[in-house]
């Protein structure tokens, strides 16, 4: 069965899901191997839509979690879209598309003293 967009007439259903899952696991598997020299992420595949989203898992210090979320954003042509920071942690976003497929990334980087 062929991928196909939602529309009024034909709702999502179950094997729209699975087939876009298996696009963004094919994506994935190609990430995974052009990338293997970047520093690995967490990954989720979303279970409605066709995308996925990488988590900078990366222990401190602070420089380094920052490295890896730019080397992943400018390997993956990702846009910056949000930065947030508040007295715990700063969380950074970059989005963009791919093959058909969305794509998020994220870094959450805390501050030196969480108690």
């Amino acid at each position: 069965m062929a991928d196909r967009a939602p529309t009024a007439l034909a709702p999502i259903v179950s094997t729209d899901q699975i087939l876009w899952q298996h696009r963004a696991t094919r994506l994935l598997s190609r990430l995974l191997d052009d990338y293997a020299h970047l520093t690995p992420l967490s990954w989720t595949v979303w279970n409605a839509g066709c995308g996925l989203t990488g988590a900078i898992s990366t222990l401190p210090p602070e420089v380094e979690i920052r490295e890896a979320f730019t080397a992943w954003t400018d390997a993956l042509g990702l846009t910056i879209t949000s930065a947030y920071a508040d007295e715990i942690s700063t969380r950074l976003l970059a989005t963009g598309q791919r093959d058909g497929v969305k794509l998020s990334l994220t870094a959450t980087i805390y501050t030196e003293d969480r108690t």
